[in-house]
């Protein structure tokens, strides 16, 4: 019968090198145990062609006519088909003495084609009377090779032991081959001097040789030193040359040459198995350790690749090499990301896990790259997992520097607050966050969150200039909300600490005067603004003190000299004058009665501030100066008519038509009088003006003896002891008015009853108006939109038009009825008395919908006419360059785009600027400049963003880039970090994460 040769397929491993030093230990840990575990491998010599001419002389001599015609046929045939030749040999001679024989060599064909439990079947079945001593323990060899191989006993090892134990009994090559494969699970299960004595206490025929050369060379690895261990394989090697080039002999060969410092010897070795394909982790890691220190990086990702397949410890540290690299290569977010794959390792030891938590800490520390808060994470678990650290002091201070940069405020706020005891340098590190999340929520108008934060800053207690700074902002957000009272104890408290700049004192005493003066402590608010004004430079500022001093000087003392000179330093510390300055002098100059000074300094506020907003007041106040002074009514009367023409629905146009007539009844032009009174209470009838009016008319008509005529106008008016119609109409209306003011539920039904009784009314606009509001408010937009379309019309007052077009065009907007809302918003951009602001809004609204419903063309227009309104707020300006990229973008004009998109590169923590930032990415990225792509993801990943759904999206298209670049590596561990830390719960993120992680997995 043939023998079957079963190759050890051990496989010797260095150990892993120490945390502290990258050096294997000697002697006897050279072989780990899981060397033991590859006892054996699919390489056996079995049923194969060159095995068959030594079959006749294995044979016992027989009459075997029949089976020598199957031999033949077997070596004729070879192995393409041995179970037809041996079935038919069974089926044809079913009595045959050598049955037995040729269904063993039947099992032998199904072991060599991996077929195990058919062979176990056959070999089962085998009348053992049919077979001799030496194919009996042929049996028993395979039995015991299928037990091993098997994954279903849970002892294989004690299972095979009695079929190998009954073969050694035979002088045959299978009794040998089974002793053999005993002192090899004899080494398997630790017992390795009964393995040596095996091997030793007979001499072994040629056909075993080698493997009995190759078992030995494995074990001298684990019980003689590497050198001696080193120089028994050679000699084995000179004689069996076919033993080196043995994979597992070659690794176990290499990591031990490593292990004595000959890297040059390990490296032959090693390498053709990286080449191959054929090494173990451990063998990986140990060819990357000394490709790493030749320089040759591309080689050594290769061998780590494999390494860090290993769920054992061998793989936690490849992870902490390829970190290592990786940084060395000045790739710090792909060293983060390794780093991080080392400390999550399930094969990481305690060191293992320290050093890989440590080197991230150390690696990601100084820089504002956003990782979700994953790196504020790290420092947290190591301050806990490892307390007694040395390092524990040195981390602690890092991690105060890393909370002070990274932008992501809330997360870092989380681990302070779960560190137990944390250092002065955390609390300080915390004041500074909590007065960045005030400030943060303050630019966000949230009151009861920036309130919120900056009480507890204010709650940590002195802990350096942040406390100040926190009393500032609180000092400074309660006096804009009206809370003087608050306002003036933080900043009186915040005085209190030296930290403080002079500037930042003089900003605090700025905030108390004006505390103090609205709580009415003017003497205290005039002495917080005398020191302000000793500490600060800003011309502008120290006018608006100088103003408030005048103020409280005017409260105190009447129109004084001392009122009058802070008055006038207020008009002359900024360049042009102070208008206000200028209006309260004059003012104060007529109470004075001083009007000759009072009439030029009204004449220098026309003059130099000819659109302040109280102008009109002015040019009033210098009427009625004029004809105080004894100066020509002509001169007085063209005051008053400059305030008609330049504010004609204003209250002071009003009262100057009540003087002129007044001028002109005392000039005794009484008909001229009459006709300027008519006009007011014509235009103007529901005033206050307008009954003063027709008091006044009244009385020139009751002095002139004409109550006729006035009677008869005044029934043409309505006018009379009982309110006229268009009187009554206007109580009804202020009655619905008061209803709609007071948010009532029954102003929707009063309104519609003064709209329907009074169709035509001066209030009838206005109460349509009030009536679409209530309407809209209550959900009834379909009655309420015919309303507002009625006002669109040229004869509606202009303010009331214009507010009409406001409601109708932001109601479209919130409907999503895209092509109507921008109908409208062109309208009210294009509307005439339209204010800066409301302008500017109307321009952003218009270049946002024309971009979205498809016209990208007057998207663009409208955007660049819009950043030409000047005043602009930043965030507008930053949306409306956006929107300028991105209509470039829409008309495949990816470059111009680009270049609009690289403007906002300095407002990254802006969610246009992010945006704009990913998209200039996302175009190099789509024109297939990847390299390019990736610096730009890669420096606003370092730079980072408060806005954490772009930086979500980047890391995204940076994994992408890398595996366009074929570095699956960096591409997968970018996602997987993103997986595992992104806190966002956008879905078209996660689909994004989902779609690369099945990717990852079916490549």
């Amino acid at each position: 019968m043939k023998h079957l040769i079963l190759c050890l397929g051990l496989s010797g491993a260095l150990s892993l090198p120490t945390l502290a030093q990258q050096t294997a230990p000697s002697g006897s840990a050279l072989i780990m145990t899981q060397a033991r575990h590859d006892i054996l491998g699919g390489n056996f010599v079995g049923y194969q062609q060159q095995a068959l001419p030594l079959l006749p002389r294995l044979l016992p001599p027989s009459s075997r006519a029949a089976y020598d015609q199957l031999l033949a046929g077997l070596i004729t045939t070879g192995l393409e088909a041995p179970e037809e030749v041996l079935n038919t040999f069974l089926e044809q001679h079913p009595s045959s003495l050598d049955r037995e024989r040729a269904q063993l060599l039947m099992a032998s064909a199904y072991i060599s084609k991996g077929q195990l439990l058919q062979a176990r079947g056959l070999l089962e079945r085998i009348d053992l009377r049919g077979l001799s001593e030496a194919e009996q323990a042929e049996r028993e060899v395979y039995l015991g090779y299928i037990t091993l191989c098997k994954p279903t006993p849970r002892h294989p090892i004690r299972e095979a032991r009695p079929h190998l134990e009954r073969a050694i009994i035979s002088n045959s090559l299978w009794g040998e081959q089974a002793l053999l494969l005993i002192a090899a699970l004899e080494w398997h299960e630790d017992n390795t001097p009964q393995a040596q004595h095996l091997l030793s206490e007979r001499r072994w025929s040629k056909a075993l040789a080698p493997e009995v050369a190759y078992l030995k060379a494995l074990i001298g690895f684990q019980t003689k030193s590497p050198e001696e261990a080193i120089q028994q394989t050679l000699l084995a090697g000179l004689k069996y040359p076919e033993l080196l080039k043995r994979p597992r002999l070659m690794g176990t060969l290499g990591r031990a040459y490593e292990h004595e410092g000959d890297e040059a010897a390990a490296r032959e070795y090693l390498l053709p198995l990286l080449q191959q394909g054929d090494l173990l982790p451990e063998e990986a890691y140990t060819l990357a350790t000394i490709l790493y220190k030749s320089k040759d990086y591309d080689g050594a990702r290769k061998a780590l690749a494999l390494a860090t397949s290993s769920t054992h410890e061998v793989g936690a540290l490849a992870h902490i090499l390829q970190g290592n690299m990786r940084l060395e290569a000045g790739e710090r977010s792909q060293a983060l990301l390794a780093f991080g794959a080392a400390a999550g390792h399930p094969g990481a030891t305690p060191q293992a896990r320290e050093y890989a938590i440590y080197n991230s800490i150390k690696a990601s520390s100084g820089g504002a790259a956003s990782d979700f808060g994953h790196s504020l994470r790290l420092y947290e678990q190591y301050l806990k997992e490892f307390a007694d650290s040395p390092r524990h002091r040195e981390v602690y201070d890092e991690l105060a520097d890393q909370l002070a940069l990274s932008k992501d405020y809330a997360a870092s706020l989380d681990v302070i607050k779960r560190l137990d005891n944390p250092p002065a340098s955390i609390l300080h590190t915390q004041q500074y966050i909590l007065c960045r999340l005030g400030e943060l929520y303050i630019q966000q108008e949230k009151p009861e969150l920036w309130q919120r934060y900056l009480n507890e800053a204010i709650k940590l207690g002195d802990q350096g200039l942040y406390y100040t700074e926190a009393l500032a902002l609180s000092a400074r957000m309660h006096l804009s909300r009206g809370a003087y009272t608050e306002a003036r104890d933080a900043a009186r408290l915040a005085l209190k600490k030296a930290q403080a700049s002079s500037l930042g004192r003089g900003i605090l005493h700025y905030i108390l005067g004006y505390a103090q003066y609205n709580l009415g402590a003017y003497p205290e608010a005039d002495r917080a603004f005398a020191q302000f004004e000793t500490l600060a430079t800003d011309p502008a500022l120290r006018s608006d003190a100088q103003l408030r001093r005048g103020d409280c000087a005017l409260v105190a003392l009447g129109p004084s000299a001392e009122a009058i000179q802070h008055y006038s330093k207020a008009n002359d510390l900024v360049e042009g004058g102070n208008a206000e300055a200028l209006y309260r002098l004059q003012h104060l100059y007529g109470r004075r009665s001083d009007y000759a000074q009072q009439i030029s300094t009204i004449n220098q506020l026309l003059s130099k501030h000819p659109r302040a907003p109280f102008v009109a007041e002015a040019l009033y106040d210098k009427g009625r100066a004029q004809i105080l002074s004894g100066q020509s009514n002509s001169e007085a009367e063209e005051s008053f008519r400059e305030i008609e023409r330049r504010f004609p629905h204003s209250r002071e146009a009003r009262l100057a038509s009540l003087e002129r007539a007044m001028l002109h009844y005392n000039a005794s032009r009484a008909e001229e009088a009459i006709a300027i009174y008519k006009r007011v209470i014509a235009d103007h009838p529901t005033t206050a003006e307008a009954r003063t009016a027709l008091a006044d008319l009244k009385n020139i008509y009751t002095a002139q003896s004409r109550m006729d005529e006035y009677m008869s106008y005044a029934e043409a008016l309505g006018a009379g002891l009982k309110p006229s119609d268009e009187e009554a109409g206007h109580l009804l209306f202020l009655s619905a008015q008061n209803q709609h003011l007071q948010g009532h539920a029954s102003s929707i039904r009063a309104l519609q009853g003064f709209v329907q009784r009074f169709p035509s009314h001066q209030d009838t606009d206005k109460a349509r108006l009030m009536l679409a509001k209530d309407l809209l408010a209550t959900g009834q937009a379909t009655e309420a939109l015919p309303l507002l379309s009625q006002l669109n019309r040229a004869e509606t007052e202009a303010a009331l038009r214009l507010e009409a077009l406001e409601l109708l065009a932001d109601y479209q907007y919130k409907q999503e009825q895209g092509r109507e809302a921008l109908a409208s918003y062109r309208a009210l951009y294009a509307f005439p008395d339209l204010s800066l602001g409301e302008r500017q809004r109307a321009g952003l609204l218009v270049a946002r919908l024309a971009l979205k419903e498809g016209d990208p063309a007057l998207s663009a227009q409208m955007a660049e006419q819009t950043l030409n309104l000047k005043p602009l707020s930043q965030e507008m300006q930053d949306e409306l360059t956006l929107i300028r990229g991105k209509a470039s973008e829409a008309q495949n004009k990816s470059n111009e785009a680009a270049k609009i998109y690289s403007s906002l590169d300095k407002r990254l923590d802006s969610p246009y600027g992010a945006e704009a930032y990913h998209s200039r990415a996302r175009i190099a990225y789509a024109s297939g400049r990847v390299s390019e792509a990736k610096k730009l993801l890669e420096q606003f990943i370092a730079q980072g963003s408060t806005q954490q759904y772009w930086m979500a999206r980047s890391f995204i298209l940076l994994s992408d880039c890398y595996m366009m670049l074929g570095d699956r590596y960096a591409a997968e561990q970018y996602i997987s970090s993103l997986k595992e830390n992104y806190q966002g719960d956008e879905e078209d993120i996660a689909q994004m994460i989902n779609q690369r992680m099945q990717l990852f997995n079916k490549q």
